[in-house]
Parts: C-alpha cells; sequence; structure tokens
C-alpha cells in the first residue's frame, strides 16, 4: 500500500496529502492540549497514521496511531486521549495516508483549571519551504501582548535555520543564528519565544524571515497572558503575492466586534523597496499607503466615512510588491480573539473542504463559515456523514456578491452535530471558518478560526 506523507509539529497541524506538514502537537503542556481533525477527500477509505516526535527528532515509536476514515467522513483526534504521549509531551506529529486528506488543529491552554481559558487554531501544511514569512509578532506589546513560534524541519535532513527580527521601519531587530551551529533535526521542531529573546527589545512589533538550508513550516501564536490565544500558519515564498484576499472583517459588529489587517512587504531589502499598497473594502472604500517591512491595520480607526460603526464585510489588497497578510479579530470588552492568514487571490477555489464544523457540539460549539468571491456567485455547502451521522446530505445555498456568512445553527444540522462540509461555487472563492462556545462566556477566549482546504484545478 503506498502512503502519502503528512507532517505537523508542537501544534499538531496536517493537510492535504503529499507530506503534510504542520507544527505543535500538546498532550499536557502547562495544561495545554491539542486536538486535530482529519478529512478524508479521497474516493476510498482512507488509512490513516499519525507518528509523534520529541523536539529532538526521536519517535514516540509507543503513541503511534492508526485510523480508518469513511469516504468524504472525518475524526477528532485527541492527544489527551493518547495514553502513550506522556504528561508534558510537546512535540511534532507526520500523517501517512492512502488517500488524500486534510486537517486542522485546535490548541487549548486550560492554565491547570477544568476547562480551557484560551484557544487557537491553525491548519495543516500540503509541504515546506526553505524561506517563511512571519508578518506579525510582539514582545511585551501594548497590554502585554507576545508571540512566539515553532519551526518544523518537514525534510529528511538536519535543516540549518536562520531568523531576521525586522521592526516595522524596515531596520533589523535581530538575527538568530541558533539552530545554524544546533541544526534542527528531521521530523523535529524548534520553539522560538519572543518574549524571552533578550536580543529583542520590548515593548516590540515587528516581523521576521526564516531561511533554512532544508524545507520548513512554521506555526505562530500571539498570546496574553493565559487568557487570550491566536494562532496562524506562516506563509512560505509560494504564498507571496501582490494581491490577496480577507473574507471576514468588522468595525463594532453586533456585540462589538472588531478586526485588524496586518501586512509584510516580503522583498529582499524592503528598507530601499517600501511598497505601495492598497486597501479595497467591500463597502467600496479605499485608500492607499505605504509599507516599508510591515504595518497593521485597525478597522475601529478607520472613519466613518470610510467604514461606519456597525459594518461587516471583507477586503482585497493589492501591492506594487509582494505581501504576506494576517488578519486579527477580537470582541469588545471580552477574551474573544482569534486570527487566520490573508489568502493569494490565486488560491481562491470553486472547490473548498472543510474538515471541522459543528452545531451545539459537546459544551455548545458552533461554526461559522465566512466567504469572498472574486465575482458574484452562488455557493453550496454540502453537509454528509458526521456524529450523529446524516441520513442523507444537508445542503445550504448561499449568494455572494463580496462577502458572505453562514451560521451552521441555520444550516438545518442535528443538534450537537460534529462534521465536514464540501462548498462549491460556480466562481473561485476564498474562505474561513470560525468556532465559537455559546452562550457568550466573556472571561474565557473560546473563538478560534482557521483556512479550509481550497482544492486547486
Amino acid at each position: 500500500m503506498s502512503r502519502k506523507r503528512l507532517t505537523f509539529a508542537v501544534v499538531v497541524g496536517l493537510l492535504a496529502c503529499l507530506g503534510l506538514a504542520g507544527t505543535l502537537a500538546f498532550a499536557q503542556g502547562g495544561g495545554n492540549y491539542t486536538a486535530v481533525q482529519v478529512q478524508n477527500l479521497g474516493d476510498d477509505v482512507a488509512n490513516v497514521v499519525i507518528a509523534y516526535f520529541s523536539p529532538d527528532g526521536t519517535a514516540v515509536a509507543s503513541a503511534t496511531r492508526g485510523y480508518v476514515i469513511p469516504v468524504g467522513s472525518s475524526i477528532f483526534i485527541m492527544q489527551s486521549q493518547n495514553a502513550d504521549l506522556p504528561d508534558g509531551f510537546i512535540g511534532s506529529a507526520v500523517l501517512y495516508s492512502d488517500q488524500p486528506i486534510t486537517s486542522i488543529v485546535n490548541h487549548s491552554d486550560y492554565a491547570g483549571s477544568s476547562y480551557a481559558h484560551s484557544n487557537a487554531a491553525h491548519q495543516g501544511f500540503s509541504t515546506g519551504d526553505t524561506v517563511v514569512y512571519v508578518p506579525l509578532l510582539f514582545k511585551q506589546f501594548s497590554r502585554g501582548w507576545n508571540t512566539k513560534f515553532y519551526v518544523q524541519n518537514v525534510s529528511d535532513t538536519a535543516a540549518e535555520v536562520t531568523v531576521h527580527f525586522y521592526e516595522d521601519d524596515g531596520s533589523l531587530e535581530h538575527t538568530n543564528t541558533s539552530a545554524v551551529a544546533d541544526p534542527i533535526q528531521p521530523n523535529a521542531h524548534r520553539e522560538y519565544v519572543q518574549e524571552t529573546d533578550a536580543n529583542i527589545t520590548a515593548p516590540w512589533r515587528g516581523s521576521a524571515k526564516i531561511e533554512s538550508t532544508e524545507p520548513v513550516v512554521v506555526v505562530v501564536e500571539e498570546y496574553l497572558g493565559h487568557d487570550m490565544l491566536l494562532g496562524y500558519n506562516a506563509k512560505s515564498s509560494a504564498d507571496l503575492s501582490t494581491d490577496l484576499m480577507m473574507p471576514n472583517l468588522w468595525k463594532g459588529y453586533s456585540a462589538g466586534w472588531y478586526s485588524s489587517i496586518s501586512v509584510m512587504n516580503a522583498v529582499a531589502d524592503p528598507l530601499n523597496n517600501p511598497a505601495t499598497v492598497e486597501i479595497s473594502y467591500s463597502d467600496g472604500c479605499s485608500y492607499t499607503i505605504p509599507v516599508t517591512t510591515s504595518v497593521q491595520i485597525h478597522q475601529i480607526s478607520e472613519p466613518e466615512s470610510c467604514l461606519p460603526h456597525g459594518w461587516i464585510g471583507s477586503a482585497r489588497i493589492s501591492s506594487t510588491n509582494t505581501l504576506v497578510g494576517l488578519v486579527n479579530t477580537t470582541r469588545i470588552q471580552s477574551n474573544y480573539i482569534s486570527s487566520y492568514a490573508a489568502m493569494p487571490v490565486s488560491q481562491a477555489s470553486t472547490l473548498v473542504e472543510l474538515p471541522l464544523v459543528w452545531n451545539n457540539y459537546s459544551a455548545g460549539w458552533y461554526s461559522s463559515v465566512a466567504v469572498q468571491a472574486t465575482s458574484p456567485t452562488s455557493v453550496t455547502i454540502t453537509y454528509k456523514g458526521g456524529d450523529p451521522p446524516l441520513s442523507s446530505p444537508i445542503v445550504s445555498e448561499l449568494w455572494v456578491d463580496a462577502m458572505g456568512l453562514l451560521l451552521q445553527s441555520q444550516a438545518g444540522l442535528p443538534n450537537h452535530w460534529i462534521g465536514s462540509a464540501t462548498i462549491t461555487a460556480d466562481e473561485p472563492v476564498v474562505v474561513i471558518v470560525n468556532e465559537q462556545l455559546v452562550p457568550a462566556l466573556t472571561t474565557r477566549d473560546v473563538l478560534l478560526t482557521y483556512q479550509p482546504f481550497h482544492i486547486q484545478p
């Protein structure tokens, strides 16, 4: 039986079919746990194996597990239920499958309590790269925000990794070469914590460029103590674009939802080659700004003449230079916060797979889907299988002019259902999925966002 290889590290991230990489797998690191949702995209039953690795690349052989996933179905794998992962485990993982699969990782920080204080999500990677861009990092910034990121080596050779940290104005803050003298072993990960990096002067907000002798993948986490947590996938050179899409933005919408956009100028010499960036919101407002290395644009700061209070929509960014981007979303006067990476228009697709959706599952988890179209289109969302199993597929339709939002609680799904879904559209779209615990628990961060798998023709 031939197998496709998928990998992921400290938050356990998996994705598509050929060598999937992620980053992060917790069993109980200080009350941190992960869960992986894996969806079978093939035309036959998928036999999937997950192998775990310690930070030095040593396989935790006894923790290897195998799963059988029916066609079009998905499974929820909780690392806390793997008795052969030792308490306090933090590491990486590799998935092997004889069918194409996609997956996401949910990370929960329990902080020593019986319920999760904060949550984040990220999706897996189909391949690694030798150059990776990180658009937003912090050290004791604003209220005390910090970041950390995890670099996983997805090759069969030790990786010498160099990290360049930049100020927003393009100047070099610091270069970390610790993983050159001490390379990252195959399948292993290395953690970079800005909070404890003595070479970065606080308060600091900036970005980073990661260079490696071997393909790597990177997951970033933003955090405010144990109370608020966000996760996003750093972008490889293959993701650079002069045209980015962001399907879900807010300014004072509903109970006080707001967002911010971060972009990073990804040229070789940003200090001497600033980008001219045009921001176009779905309500018709647009303007141009210069970007040296990185900038953060808060929708709450946009004038009423551009974005009125109570607005929800999408945006598109075009630039003279290639960019990577990020969206952070929060609800004011609560701990709700999440993030997702901006998507190049070239990655918009007429077929999108959503490995995890739910309707009042467990303690009250719901999901919603936000869709942005390259041009007005009809969108069909098909739910099938799941738990409890659907006797027949449930289909919802959505018309998307610039941006559309569908709540799974309005899709006619059974109560307490968990499963996956497929989106088809007449025109290419980009999609993100929000996960939220209802009713609102404003003192806990129970909001997560992930980018589903856009299948390219």
